[in-house]
């Protein structure tokens, strides 16, 4: 939807696509890769992710009904931040607070601190109900959350100076990679969440 614009037949067309493709990826790698190599199960999703990404973008090439759609305008009216305006709002701790929240909605492309908030409500909420559903059933959402919070408050801290040159930069990398792997590999205790978060803030931000 981000390169092809906003139109129903792309829509439709990446929603079946996705649906039909995702599922027999997604099931090799928990079968073939996973399990022999016994990496965290998160590591067959970001695969999964990855090609998955690639063949849809490969298709999409050449589907003759796909065209692309100009994207709309998301304008506020006002002018241009300078980059010293930009340097005095994000070095405010508001900023700083919702920047942490933002990053883990960025991997779902919305980037927004608010939509954060309601998906850790209800990752919360289902982990009060049911302890062993959330992080695949290993009971340690807490050290997984833990270890994001850190990793993406470390890629912010180290990398602040990128946010205000370029207005955004990869810190949620972290978040969605590093973090939980270590934790769901090596446990939950409190120095593996701050080891990945503190290391997988600085590398992962990076090689981004």
């Amino acid at each position: 939807m981000l390169i092809y614009g906003p139109s129903w037949i792309t829509l439709i067309t990446s929603v079946l696509l996705g649906s039909l493709i995702a599922f027999p990826i997604a099931f090799w790698f928990m079968t073939k890769v996973v399990t022999i190599f016994e990496i965290p199960v998160v590591g067959g999703n970001v695969l999964t992710m990855a090609v998955l990404g690639i063949l849809m973008c490969q298709i999409f090439k050449v589907l003759p009904w796909i065209e692309k759609k100009p994207l709309p305008s998301i304008g506020n009216g006002s002018s241009p931040l300078s980059k010293e305006e930009r340097f005095a709002e994000m070095s405010r701790p508001s900023w700083f607070l919702r920047r942490v929240l933002a990053d883990f909605s960025e991997a779902q492309f919305y980037g927004n601190e608010i939509a954060a908030v309601f998906l850790l409500i209800g990752v919360i909420i289902d982990f009060l109900f049911n302890h062993g559903y959330p992080g695949y059933g290993s009971g340690l959402l807490p050290a997984i959350l833990l270890s994001q919070i850190v990793g993406s408050a470390t890629g912010i801290f180290l990398y602040f100076d990128k946010y205000v040159e370029q207005g955004w930069y990869p810190t949620f990398v972290p978040v969605v990679s590093a973090g939980p792997t270590c934790v769901l590999a090596y446990g939950g205790t409190l120095p593996v969440a701050l080891f990945a978060g503190i290391l997988g803030g600085h590398n992962r931000s990076t090689h981004c």
